[in-house]
Order: structure tokens, then sequence, then C-alpha cells
């Protein structure tokens, strides 16, 4: 009763303050809001930004502001409807022709109608039509969202149901609404709100939401008209009442939710300050709404083949921004890539930034993986500050594959909404969703690719990760056919113990150059590997062993084994690389893991470990003799050796 007593008293105070006066209230108001609410501030930029991507940051700021302080004059225009003098009123709010002649027409056709009302505001003038257009209305209702406290809710029916205005709860009044439309009455609602779990996924400025059916069930069930009204803003709490005609006979729910956003998108283009009028902060899209779907778009209520067609897409714009914090190594960014390629299928919708080290991105570009990169920055006392910058993207969702606080860090900078990481043996307070797989889950026993493809599943993506390999494009010169080859990688960046020895590789190769004569091998590495690999090949034929660690850039290395009939390899990321593009691989492990770390590309590999090793590794891996990784070269070098080569048209007729 003092709320109530309390709002009764701001609503006749505020009634009687001139228009210039609510402006400069609305103003102070809207403005400490807007800088003092970072959350509603930051989803009303992004909003802006992703419905705008051509404009730049102060214009965001700019007309952000001005929706906040638009805000502020809807609320004060709400509490003060039921004390506002009718002289004001019409003084005020203005009937447009269209809306004295659609009245008209409702009243003499007999048919009643549907008004779809967006979030302006002034939308609280849609109560007072009947005020407004001075003329013989039907009997009028509007649907509305009740308010959960009660004595809000109570001063709202009575401030909105002044001039006779039946008001319909969304929740309990939607059987009096279809009455009245049978009764040949008007039926006003809101239709630009999201409608959560159970409304239908379509889009609005080209981004996916949740939208309700309700006006296409009222449409279609009752076969009225259509019209979409808009008031357009003159001053605070002034504006000239338009509406226009959407449909006289709408034939589905979805062509009239789709035509309707089309329509609020027109208007809101149209100029900045039709722009601002929106409320921008109440949040159309809410991402955040359903995070156990966010990476799906294969949900059971979903219109979205409908709105891509209605629309004329024919593919979904990339509006959905993810950013993927990858790991720092070779091998487990490879390892990553099938869950990558995965979310770009179960999310068409996803513009995708990836941060990764600097190294890796001319590869990352090469498979068509993501829209955007972000190399991260060297190690210094400004590393973290130079990531405020990445604010300004408004990224949706980040994902963080790396199990540091770093990463962590690096992505509660940023500010997506939605932060999502896999649960550790340390907190993780940075992020907003931390995905468990349970106490009695080993983590030594499942593939790495497996688990992060687990971890995204828990949030909406498809099952079948995909680990076909990619194709190596490149023009291939007629010798290339000529000879075989063997190529070999020697070193281990992270850690020297998954080195296999010198003399091991010198006694391997010399096998190999005795049972193949004429065979080519090349070494291949990073410029650390160039020490080792030169005590490799040193005093070796070198015309047939050529030394290539330092000298190739990872692209350069992705061209060269291209051409090589067998990889050879210790646990390295040039091993995962080759397996990414389904070279034929043979894997020297022991001190590591294969289950958790193997190759997981589809294709030919072998994996060998010392004699008595298990899966999961621990032993040195000098054990692993040179006869069993002679005999795995064999078994594959034979096979390839007793087919013919291609000739290079046919190897051209296969590439097409």
């Amino acid at each position: 009763m003092v709320l109530l007593f309390l709002l009764r008293c701001l609503g006749f105070i505020t009634s009687r303050l001139p228009n210039n006066v609510i402006r400069g209230i609305s103003v102070v108001l809207g403005t400490v809001a807007f800088w003092v609410m970072p959350r509603r501030r930051r989803i009303t930029l992004s909003n802006l930004h992703h419905a705008f991507p051509d404009k730049n940051g102060r214009w965001y700021l700019r007309i952000g502001r001005e929706s906040f302080i638009r805000m502020m004059e809807l609320g004060m225009l709400a509490i003060s409807c039921k004390y506002l003098p009718e002289e004001r009123i019409a003084d005020n709010f203005i009937a447009s022709p269209s809306l004295v002649r659609t009245i008209n027409n409702i009243s003499c056709s007999g048919r009643g109608a549907l008004i779809l009302v967006p979030h302006l505001s002034t939308m609280e003038a849609a109560t007072m039509i009947p005020k407004i257009a001075a003329v013989k209305c039907p009997p009028m209702g509007v649907i509305y969202r009740p308010f959960r406290n009660k004595a809000l809710e109570k001063f709202i029916r009575e401030s909105r149901g002044r001039f006779a205005i039946e008001l319909f709860s969304r929740k309990s009044g939607i059987i009096e609404a279809m009455r009245l439309l049978q009764r040949n009455g008007i039926v006003a609602m809101l239709f630009d709100q999201n409608a959560g779990c159970s409304g239908y996924t379509t889009t609005f400025f080209d981004r996916c939401t949740q939208s309700t059916e309700l006006p296409g069930i009222l449409a279609t069930k009752y076969g009225v008209p259509v019209y979409c009204l808009y008031p357009d803003r003159i001053g605070p709490w002034r504006a000239e009442i338009k509406i226009e005609k959407l449909y006289q006979s709408c034939k589905n729910s979805v062509e009239l939710i789709v035509a309707a956003n089309k329509w609020l998108e027109g208007k809101l283009c149209a100029s900045e300050s039709a722009c601002a009028d929106w409320l921008w902060a109440h949040d159309r899209w809410k991402i955040t709404f359903n995070n156990p779907k966010i990476l799906s778009l294969n949900r059971a209520r979903s219109w979205l083949p409908e709105t891509k067609r209605l629309l004329g897409h024919k593919v979904f714009p990339k509006k959905l921004k993810i950013f993927v914090r990858l790991p720092n190594w070779l091998g487990d960014v490879v390892m990553a890539i099938p869950v990558l390629r995965t979310l770009k299928s179960s999310r068409p919708d996803v513009e995708l930034t990836l941060l990764c080290q600097p190294q890796f991105i001319e590869m990352l570009t090469k498979l068509d993986l993501a829209e955007h990169f972000i190399p991260l920055p060297e190690k210094n006392g400004r590393y973290f500050f130079k990531f405020f910058k990445y604010r300004k993207l408004y990224a949706d969702i980040h994902i963080i594959f790396t199990n540091s606080l770093r990463g962590d860090a690096e992505a509660y900078i940023i500010n997506a909404p939605i932060r999502l990481g896999i649960d550790n043996s340390h907190p993780r307070p940075l992020l907003t969703d931390i995905f468990n797989f349970g106490p009695q889950f080993d983590r030594s026993n499942v593939h790495q690719t497996k688990i992060w493809g687990t971890f995204l599943r828990a949030y909406g993506l498809k099952s079948n990760v995909n680990y076909t390999p990619y194709k190596i494009c490149r023009e291939v010169e007629p010798d290339c056919f000529s000879r075989h080859s063997i190529g070999m990688i020697c070193g281990s960046a992270n850690n020297p113990a998954k080195r296999w020895p010198v003399n091991h590789w010198r006694v391997l190769i010399e096998r190999i150059l005795n049972h193949y004569p004429g065979i080519q091998i090349g070494f291949y590495g990073v410029a650390s590997d160039s020490k080792l690999a030169d005590k490799i090949v040193l005093g070796l034929g070198k015309y047939s062993v050529k030394q290539l660690c330092g000298t190739t850039t990872l692209t350069e290395f992705i061209q060269s084994i291209d051409g090589d009939d067998l990889i050879v390899s210790g646990d390295t990321g040039g091993m995962h690389v080759a397996s990414m593009f389904g070279r034929p691989l043979v894997c020297i492990y022991g001190p590591t893991n294969s289950v958790h770390t193997g190759p997981i590309f589809n294709g030919k590999k072998t994996i060998i470990y010392p004699e008595g090793c298990p899966l999961k590794g621990g032993f040195p891996i000098k054990d692993v003799s040179v006869d069993q990784v002679f005999a795995a070269i064999t078994l594959t070098m034979d096979k390839i050796i007793s087919i013919p080569p291609p000739s290079l048209e046919d190897w051209q007729v296969n590439q097409l």
C-alpha cells in the first residue's frame, strides 16, 4: 500500500511538470543510469553494434545514451498517464490521418483488428487511442506482460485503463482477448519482446531471437487485418500516432512476425531519432537466456528455415560473435580444429574470432575456420592492457580451450557475457559457465579433442565432430611423381623427453637408404630443432637427406609434406599437422599418452611404443627400437612403392 501511495503521488506530481522539465529530468536520470549500469550499457552498445556494424564508437555511445534518456521518459509517462489532463493529452499526442481513417474503417467493417506496437518511448499512447482518435472507436484491449509486484500491477492497470481500454494479462487474459476479437473489437499488443523458451527462433536485424507466435494465432484464427502502430516522436511526451496496414489477411504466424520485424527494422533505420527511440537496453535477443542450447540452431521451436526463405537469404548472416582462445602449442591447436569445424556447422550464423599465437594464423586462415584472428601479444608488463581494445568488438560468447588463469583473464577483459571453460583443479572465477565432467571422469582415457567436443556439446554443439582430413591445395611439379620420399620430424619444442635419440635416427636412415635406393628423406622442424637435425644428418648422403629445420614456414611445411609418402615423427605439433592433412604416419611414443594426445584425424597411422609400455605411456622414448620403427615404415612403404606413381594428368583429374 505504501508503494501504491508513493506511485500515485509521484505520478500526479510528474503529470504537472512541463515537457522541457520532463526532458531535463530524463537527461539527468538517463545519463546517470547509462554510466552506472555497466551490464545494461554493454547490452545496449552490443545490440547497436550488431545491428549497425558500419557505425563508429561515438555513434553507438550517442544513440545508446539517448535511448536510456528516452527510456526514462517512457517510465515517467507510464506513471503519469492516469493524471495527465485531457487537454494536455490532446496537445501532446496527435492522431494522424491514417489513424483516424483506420479506426473508421475498422468500425465500418465489423471485423475487428490486431494492432502490433513496438517498444518506443511513447508507446503508452496506444492506451489513449479512444481519446486521441476523436472518433467512435470499437471496443479495444491491450495484451501486456503483468508485473510481479501487486502494488505496481494495480497502479499500471489503473493508469492504462483510464480510457476504457481492457487489459489482458499474457499469463491469464488471452482467452478474453480472443473473445474481444470475436466481438469485432481491437486487440493491441507489444510484439518485439523476447519470448524466451516458449518462443520460436526467428531473426531481427539478421540476429537469431525468440519471437512469440501469439500475433499469428490471433490473426489467422479470426481472420482480422493486422496493423502496426507507430508513435512518431516529436519531443518529450509528444508524438504523432501513425498506423500502417501490415496484412489484410494473414496466412500463418511466421510470415506475420517476419513481416513485422522487417517493418520495425525499416523504421529504426529511417533516422537517428527513430533508432534512439527504441529500447535497445531491454535486450531483444537475449543470447544468454538458454545456455544449454546456445551453440546450436537445431531447436524444436524454430522458424529459421521459413525466415531464411522469406527474407531471401541463401546463407545466414554471421551475427553471433564467438571468440575462441586456442591453446599455445601447435599440436593442441590442431587437436582443437575438428571441434571448431563442427562449431561452424552447428551455428552457421557464427562470426568466429580465434585468439592464438601469431605463427599459427597463416595456416588457420587457409583452413577457412574463422572470419577474424587476434594474435596474442608478447608477454610483458602491458600484456593484459592490450586486450581492452577488443571490448569494442562486443563478443557474445568466449570459449576458452586453455586451462590457465591467463586465458581466463583475457576473456574477462574482453567481457563477453558468456565465458565458457572446463573445470580443472584450480578455481576459475573469471568465467560465467564452467563445465564439470564429474569426479569419476578420467581425462587420460579420453582424447583431448573428444573432451573439448563433450564440453561444447553440453552447450548445444552437434555430436558428430568432423575428423575428415583437409586436402592440400597446391600446384605439383611433374618431377614430384618420379621419386618417393619420407618426411621426418625429430624435435619437440615443449618437451625434450619426447625426442628420439640421435643415434636411433641415424641407424634408421641408413637402413632406409639401403633398403630403398634413391628414396628422398627430409627433416622438418622449427629453428630450435636445427642443431639436433644437423647431428642426425651429419655424414649421410647429402643428395638423399635434406635438413629443412628452420628453413620453412608452417605453410611451406604443409606444402612440402604433400610430396611425402610417409611421415615419421615423435609426439610433436608437426605430426598433428601431418595427420590433419591425411598423410600416412609412423608415430614414436614413449613418455606421453597417445590415447589422450594421439593423431586424431582419419587416416593411416601406426603408433609405436616401447615393448611392454601401456597406451598411456610412461616409458623412455629411447626404448623404442630402430627395428620397430623400420618394420612399420616398410609395412607402409612396400605397399606404396608397389603401386605405380600417377601421371601428372591423372593427378590433375583427381584434383578436379
